[in-house]
C-alpha cells in the first residue's frame, strides 16, 4: 500500500505529540520555573528548540502543504527531529542519573550494614534475661549483648566481655580491633569470636553510621565553588546560542531568498524550513549539558571514593575545591602527630635512694604503683602502665598492702600521698616540685652530670620529666614521651617531596618538647610555633595567604582553629567539637587521610578540568559544523538527529570521565624519599633506657640492682628499643 505525503505526516503527527508532551513535559516545567525566575537554562535550550521543530510542522500539516517525491526529504522530518531531541537528551540524562546512583552505592551499602535486630539483655529477679527486639526500640542506656558474629547493633562501651570487631565497614581496615572493657564498638561493625555486653552510647541519627551516611549524603549534595563557573556560563551560554541559531536562520534564510546560494541546495524542504534546519542543529549541539555535568558528577565520585577510603569531606564540593589548593599544612602535635597517650621512655633510678628505704624493689613497683593509681593524669597512668608491664599481675596485686591515708593532686605539679600512716611520704609529680621549690634537694641527690643527662632529656629529647621521692630520698626519675604516630614521618615526606606542601606544627606544648616531635618526623624546627593557646593558632592560620592552609588537629582546643582554616581536617578519635569544626573527617585516627585526602582533590579536579575542556572543546567544534560552515565547501550538514545525538554523547562523555575516579589509588607513601628526622639531626634511632629492674637469678621476684662496689650512684641498663626511638 503506498501512503500519500499528507497522511505519513499525520501518523508523524500522531507519534510525536505524545513525544513532544508526555516524554517532553519535565523540560517545560523546568523551562517555565526557569524563565519566571528569569534564568536561562540548557531545559529551556531544549523546550526551545524542540517547540520550533514541533510546532512548524505542525503548520504544515494544519495547512495541508506536502511534498511530492521521497518524503524522506518531506517536512514531516520535523516531527521525527523534535522527538529525537528529547529521546536523545532523555538517554543523557538517564545516564546521568545512572551514574548518580553508582556514586551513591557506597553509602547505601553503609546504610544497610545496620542490623534490624538486637539482643537486648537484663536482670529480672536476679536472672539474666535475653530478649530479642527492633533496634529501633533501643534507647541509651539499654545493655545490649553481642555473640560470636553477631552484626553489633548499636553504639556502645563494653561492660563485659572480650572479643575482636572487624570495623572494615569504618576504617577500611581489614585487621580486627580487639574489644574489652572500656573499649567503644560501634554500630554496624561485626563482631568476631567472643561474646561482650554493650552499654549503648548513641541510637538513631546519633549514632556513628548514621553520621557517616548523612555526612556522605551532605557532601554529594552540596555544590563546589567552581560550580558557580559552570553557572555563570550556562546563564550566558544560552541566550547566546539563541542569538547565533537566530543569525544562522536569517542568513541561510537570506541567501536562498537573494539567490546567493544555488537553488537546488534548499528546493527540496524550501527556504524556511532548509534554514530552520540549520538553526535547529546549531541550538540542539550547544546545549551545555555536559559544562553542567562536568563539577557535579565527578564531586559526586569522589566523595564515594573518599568515603571508601575512611576520608568524609563534610564540606562536599567546597572542601574538594580547598583541599586541590592546599599549599601549607598546619600539624597540631598531641593526638595529631603523636599518639596522645604519653609512655614511658626511659627511667633513671638513684640507688642511693632506694637503698635509703627498705625492700627497694617492692616501693619502686607497689608504693609508686598505689600512689599513681589514685591518679587521673595522663602521666600518671602512663607510669602505672609501665610499671604494670614491667611486673604483671605482681605490681598490682602488691599495691593493695599500702594504705593511703592522705592524697592531694596539685594541677600542673604532681600528686603527694602519705601511705601507711606516715610510714613513707610520697611525691611523685615534676622535678621542681618533687624537689622542693629552691632545688636543694636535688642538688643534694643527684651530681652534675647526672643533673645535666637530665636536662638533656627535657631540652634535647623533649621528654616530660617526673621525679618519684619518697622519704626526701630520689627513688627513680621517670622520662615519658608521646609516642609519635608510626606514619607520621612518611606522610609528611610525603606531602613536601610528592605535593609540594609545606609543613608546620602549631603546638600548646613546651618548645623543647615540639622541637623533639619536628626532628622525629622530619619537620624544619624553625617551622615551629610552640605554647601556641587556641586563639594563637587562629592567627597563625589566617596568616597563611586566602586559600592555601589547611589545619589537622584533634582536640577541642584545635577547634577554633579548624574552623577558620581554608581547610580543616580532624582526626577521626578526637574531641567531636573539632570534628564538626572541620570540612574533612578522616574515620581512622591516621594521618595517611590527610595525603589521601589532599591527592583525591587534586585528582578530581584535574578530571574537573578534563570535563571542562571536553565540554567547552565540543561546543566550540559543534557549533560551526551546526551553523553550516562546511555546507558551502562539502554540502555537509549536521542533521538534527546526529546534533542531538552529539549532544547525548558530549554527557555520557563527561559522566564516563568522571566515573573513572572510581579506579583511584591511595598514594603509595613507601615511594616518597625519607627525610628521616632523627639521622638527619645526627639523633641516634636506638635509646639507652636506663632502669633499676633486673630479673634474680633466684626466683621472679624483682630487686634493686646494686652497684657491686661501684661508687657510681645510678645504675642503667640497656633494655631493647623500637626502631626509630631517640636516644637519651
Amino acid at each position: 500500500m503506498r501512503f500519500r505525503m499528507g497522511q505519513v505526516q499525520w501518523v508523524h503527527f500522531a507519534l510525536a505529540t505524545p513525544v513532544q508532551f508526555i516524554c517532553g513535559r519535565g523540560f517545560y516545567r523546568s523551562s517555565y520555573y526557569a524563565l519566571k525566575k528569569r534564568r536561562a537554562t540548557m531545559d529551556v535550550l531544549v523546550a526551545l528548540s524542540t517547540s520550533i521543530a514541533y510546532f512548524s510542522s505542525v503548520v504544515v500539516v494544519l495547512s495541508g502543504q506536502g511534498l511530492s517525491g521521497d518524503m524522506s526529504l518531506g517536512h514531516a522530518a520535523m516531527f521525527n527531529v523534535s522527538a529525537m531531541i528529547i529521546t536523545m537528551v532523555l538517554a543523557g540524562k538517564w545516564l546521568e542519573a545512572t551514574a548518580k546512583r553508582r556514586a551513591a552505592a557506597g553509602v547505601a551499602a553503609l546504610s544497610a550494614l545496620s542490623p534490624d535486630n538486637a539482643i537486648l539483655y537484663d536482670v529480672r529477679e536476679g536472672v539474666s534475661c535475653h530478649t530479642e527486639v527492633p533496634v529501633s526500640v533501643i534507647n541509651v542506656g539499654d545493655i545490649v549483648r553481642l555473640f560470636p558474629g553477631d552484626r553489633v547493633s548499636t553504639d556502645g562501651q563494653v561492660i563485659d566481655g572480650m572479643s575482636a570487631v572487624d570495623e572494615s565497614m569504618l576504617t577500611g581496615e581489614s585487621n580486627p580491633v580487639p574489644k574489652r572493657k572500656g573499649d567503644f564498638v560501634y554500630g554496624g561493625t561485626v563482631n568476631g569470636g567472643g561474646s561482650m555486653l554493650v552499654r549503648t552510647s548513641a541510637v538513631g541519627e546519633e549514632a556513628v553510621l548514621s553520621q557517616i551516611v548523612k555526612l556522605v549524603n551532605d557532601a554529594q549534595t552540596s555544590r563546589a565553588p567552581i560550580e558557580a563557573f559552570a553557572d555563570r556560563v550556562s546563564a550566558v551560554f544560552v541566550p547566546t546560542v539563541v542569538t547565533i541559531s537566530l543569525l544562522v536562520f536569517v542568513g541561510w534564510y537570506s541567501a536562498a531568498v537573494f539567490n546567493w546560494i544555488p537553488r537546488e541546495w534548499w528546493a527540496a524542504e524550501g527556504r524556511f524550513f532548509f534554514a530552520l534546519l540549520f538553526a535547529l542543529e546549531t541550538m540542539v549541539i550547544a546545549c551545555p549539558c555536559a559544562l553542567g555535568l562536568a563539577t557535579p558528577t565527578a564531586v559526586m565520585v569522589s566523595s564515594e571514593v573518599g568515603t571508601r577510603m575512611g576520608v568524609l569531606f563534610r564540606g562536599g564540593g567546597a572542601a574538594l575545591e580547598a583541599a586541590k589548593g592546599v599549599k601549607t599544612v598546619l600539624f597540631d602535635k598531641t593526638g595529631t602527630l603523636t599518639m596522645g597517650k604519653p609512655e614511658v621512655a626511659a627511667v633513671l633510678v638513684g640507688e642511693e635512694g632506694a637503698n635509703a628505704v627498705e625492700q627497694a624493689s617492692v616501693i619502686l613497683s607497689d608504693l609508686i604503683y598505689a600512689v599513681e593509681s589514685e591518679s587521673h593524669h595522663p602521666l600518671a597512668s602512663a607510669i602505672t602502665s609501665y610499671l604494670r608491664g614491667k611486673s604483671g599481675e605482681q605490681v598490682s596485686a602488691g599495691s593493695f598492702a599500702y594504705k593511703i591515708s592522705e592524697l592531694e593532686e596539685l594541677p600542673g605539679r604532681g600528686v603527694k600521698a602519705v601511705v601507711n600512716k606516715g610510714e613513707y611520704s610520697v611525691r611523685v609529680g615534676s622535678r621542681a616540685w618533687a624537689f622542693g621549690e629552691k632545688g636543694d634537694l636535688e642538688r643534694q641527690l643527684l651530681t652534675a652530670s647526672e643533673l645535666a643527662q637530665i636536662d638533656r632529656m627535657e631540652r634535647e629529647d623533649g621528654l616530660t620529666v617526673v621525679a618519684a621521692v619518697v622519704n626526701s630520698s630520689l627513688v627513680a626519675i621517670y622520662g615519658l614521651e608521646d609516642t609519635v604516630r608510626p606514619e607520621a614521618e612518611a606522610v609528611v615526606s610525603y606531602l613536601k617531596s610528592e605535593l609540594s606542601v609545606a609543613c608546620h606544627i602549631v603546638t600548646g606544648d613546651s618548645e623543647e618538647t615540639g622541637r623533639a616531635i619536628a626532628r622525629r618526623v622530619g619537620i624544619p624546627t624553625n617551622n615551629l610555633r610552640s605554647r601556641a593557646m587556641p586563639w594563637t593558632k587562629i592567627d597563625v592560620v589566617k596568616s597563611l595567604p586566602e586559600g592555601s592552609g589547611c589545619f589537622v588537629g584533634d582536640g577541642i582546643n584545635d577547634a577554633p582553629a579548624l574552623a577558620a582554616s581554608s581547610l580543616g581536617i580532624a582526626i577521626g578519635a578526637g574531641a567531636p567539637v573539632a570534628a564538626e569544626s572541620a570540612a574533612v573527617v578522616l574515620v581512622r585516627s591516621d594521618l595517611r587521610g590527610v595525603v589521601n585526602a589532599l591527592a583525591l582533590a587534586r585528582a578530581t579536579f584535574r578530571r574537573v578540568r578534563i570535563n571542562f575542556v571536553w565540554a567547552i572543546g565540543y561546543n566550540i567544534l559543534g557549533i560551526p559544523l551546526a551553523a553550516g560552515v562546511l555546507y558551502p565547501f562539502f554540502q555537509i550538514r549536521v542533521p538534527p538527529l546526529v546534533a542531538s545525538g552529539a549532544m547525548a554523547l558530549s554527557s555520557t562523555c563527561v559522566v564516563l570521565s568522571s566515573l573513572a575516579l572510581q579506579w583511584f589509588k591511595p598514594p603509595n607513601l613507601d615511594t616518597a624519599p625519607r627525610s628521616n628526622g632523627a639521622e638527619m639531626y645526627g639523633i641516634s634511632t636506638r635509646r639507652e633506657a636506663f632502669t633499676i629492674w633486673e630479673e634474680a637469678d633466684e626466683g621472679s621476684d624483682l630487686v634493686a640492682a646494686s652497684s657491686a662496689g661501684s661508687d657510681a650512684s645510678w645504675r642503667a641498663v640497656e633494655t631493647p628499643l623500637l626502631d626509630g626511638e631517640m636516644a637519651v
